[in-house]
């Protein structure tokens, strides 16, 4: 009788453990796809939202259900960029980033492109199911945006290069935006405020491309500093960095005039610190 229970047991246990490992391995496949971009996509939900508070103290409150619908809505987002990007830049990814699951072997083409097809069909409803419809036209948005930048036509210049920060980071701020919303209605950011934050992207972002011109050359993009002479990628820094600086200026002039001061993160402070890393950032430029 002892022996008949191990047998049934077994494969129970063969069953859970091959489930167990089976999550595991897909974790570790989703971090290494979502590990290099983190910072310029998933990250900035959890930095915005910190925004939100300082903004409206009175009218948010932190919930599980909110934090649970900006973890999962993040991910959307960051999962859907980093899959359709790896699974058309597999040769480049070589290169430049062996540690990728599909490069590292972790992932064929073909596993790639079926978590593409699901990530897809997935990601806006479940976004929308999350946040409601306007949420999911975002998260929509983003996947043509991505497929016009990265599938076909696949723009190969600077321009589009920069366009494609910029307009991704209006879809980002207005999921953000329904996602608050629809927790605290009487939170509503304005679409203005949006296309000013993307009109500076527009005209920063390529400040990550100055220091990887060689490896750019070599894998044929087409970056705004490769077009310029040498004296013209000098005078494109020196633009940059001052961008950055009456930018920075500004905003903190701005948050004087229109935020009060006072509380546990006084938003002037933190609109000092902005204008202090700034600062470093054009430092770094000149």
């Amino acid at each position: 009788m002892h022996k008949s229970n191990e047998l049934t047991s077994y494969p129970h246990e063969r069953f859970i453990q091959n489930c167990l490992a089976w999550i595991g391995n897909e974790f570790h496949v989703t971090y290494l796809l979502l590990r290099s971009n983190a910072s310029l996509s998933i990250s900035q939900f959890y930095v915005l939202l910190l925004a939100r508070f300082i903004a409206f103290p009175s009218d948010m409150t932190l919930t599980p259900r909110l934090l649970v619908d900006l973890s999962v809505s993040a991910i959307a987002y960051g999962y859907t960029f980093d899959i359709i990007n790896q699974t058309m830049s597999v040769d480049e990814d070589k290169i430049n980033k062996p540690y990728r699951p599909i490069p590292a072997g972790l992932l064929s083409l073909k596993q790639a492109k079926v978590r593409l097809f699901l990530s897809v069909c997935l990601s806006p409803l479940i976004v929308g199911t999350l946040a409601g419809p306007w949420a999911a036209f975002w998260i929509i948005c983003w996947l043509a945006w991505v497929t016009f930048c990265y599938v076909w036509p696949r723009a190969n210049n600077w321009f589009f290069r920069n366009a494609f920060s910029a307009l991704g980071h209006i879809f980002l701020l207005r999921l953000m935006n329904e996602i608050v919303h629809s927790h605290f209605p009487v939170v509503n950011t304005r679409f203005d405020q949006d296309v000013v934050n993307a009109a500076l992207a527009m005209v920063t972002v390529h400040v990550q491309e100055f220091h990887d011109l060689e490896g750019d050359r070599k894998s044929g993009r087409r970056t705004l500093p490769l077009l310029l002479s040498e004296k013209g990628v000098v005078i494109l820094r020196q633009v940059t960095a001052m961008i950055f600086i009456i930018s920075s200026g500004a905003i903190l002039t701005w948050g004087f005039d229109v935020c009060p001061s006072g509380g546990l993160l006084d938003v002037h402070f933190l609109g000092l610190l902005f204008v202090a890393a700034s600062l470093l950032t054009a430092l770094g430029l000149t």
